[in-house]
């Protein structure tokens, strides 16, 4: 080949080699719309992200959100509460907190006119009857307001177990009974400790029977077989001398002292009643005495008579038992 030749085609190479690299070097990538958002440090304030609210998740990611969070609140519209929707969920709170309660609330006088005119007594009823269509609205919202707190305050049905130790001890101990599937008697020496631990059980959702002395010997019985038929009553509730009259053998297997009788004639009689219940089956019997108190004393002083009276029997009792026996 000439030299020429040899020129021309190292020109023509050289020619594709530069348009291949200018080519090269001209060409661009081509940027979605969505690759631009998200690298958007401030975004399209017209743009509103694309929330779901049933995933609770952004249709996309990047520093965009934080831009146009604001722009879009729903995530955060359920951890937030406005005025009145603070003040409707603290009324049971606010209805109960009173700081003081007035010593007589009474209606205001009135002025009563014998033998109106007519006429005069239809003006009053047709202003009475349009002052009650304008005004009554406002008058709810009052006595809403002030007539619930200060005349009619509700103690917070749980207090009933929260303000006595014994009934918190009680609500356990049943609560274990129950789960045992045992059958309860609870005695009480008052009729208003009756009353009290039947708001008791109906706070707990407990079955009960009551026998009190207020009912006579048929209708006493009659509620004491009811007791033995019915398996799901889970408790009854006796008065002392209900006790003692009328009622002999039940299907219980525990019996519950709430009190002690200060009378010894009646606790011996209690004691009996138990033994006599003892004969047929074995039975649980808890006696519930607050700490530091005359109960307290009498159980301990009943105590040492039982164990003189033991001791004066010559039985061989070992010591385990006096252990168990004496309250500690």
């Amino acid at each position: 080949e000439s030299f020429e030749e040899k020129n021309r085609l190292l020109k023509e190479r050289l020619d594709r080699i530069f348009s291949c690299n200018e080519r090269h070097c001209s060409r661009a990538p081509v940027y979605g719309k969505d690759l631009r958002r998200i690298c958007s440090l401030v975004g399209n304030s017209n743009t509103k992200p694309q929330f779901s609210g049933r995933t609770r998740k952004w249709s996309w990611a990047g520093f965009v959100n934080c831009g146009l969070s604001k722009d879009h609140q729903d995530p955060l519209g359920g951890l937030t509460q406005q005025l009145e929707q603070q003040q409707q969920s603290l009324r049971d709170t606010v209805d109960r907190a009173l700081c003081a309660l007035p010593a007589a609330v009474a209606a205001p006088p009135s002025l009563h006119v014998a033998r109106l005119p007519p006429a005069y007594s239809h003006r009053m009823k047709l202003l009475r009857h349009n002052l009650k269509e304008k005004v009554l609205p406002y008058l709810n919202q009052l006595h809403e307001l002030t007539m619930p707190r200060l005349l009619l305050p509700c103690p917070d049905l749980r207090l009933i177990q929260y303000d006595a130790g014994k009934l918190e001890a009680l609500a356990v101990l049943l609560q274990k009974l129950k789960s045992e599937g045992r059958r309860v008697l609870i005695l009480s020496q008052m009729m208003l400790m009756l009353d009290i631990l039947e708001r008791f059980l109906n706070f707990h959702f407990l079955t009960y029977v009551r026998i009190d002395e207020c009912a006579n010997q048929e209708e006493r019985q009659e509620l004491m077989k009811t007791f033995n038929r019915d398996k799901r009553l889970f408790c009854a509730i006796l008065s002392s001398h209900s006790r003692s009259t009328g009622v002999n053998l039940v299907e219980a297997d525990t019996v519950v002292f709430y009190d002690n009788d200060l009378n010894p004639v009646m606790e011996a009689k209690a004691q009996e009643w138990c033994d006599r219940i003892g004969r047929c089956k074995d039975i649980h019997i808890y006696r519930l005495v607050s700490g530091n108190s005359v109960e307290e004393k009498l159980l301990k002083n009943g105590t040492k008579d039982l164990i003189r009276e033991v001791a004066a029997q010559g039985n061989d009792y070992s010591m385990a038992f006096l252990t168990q026996v004496s309250p500690g």
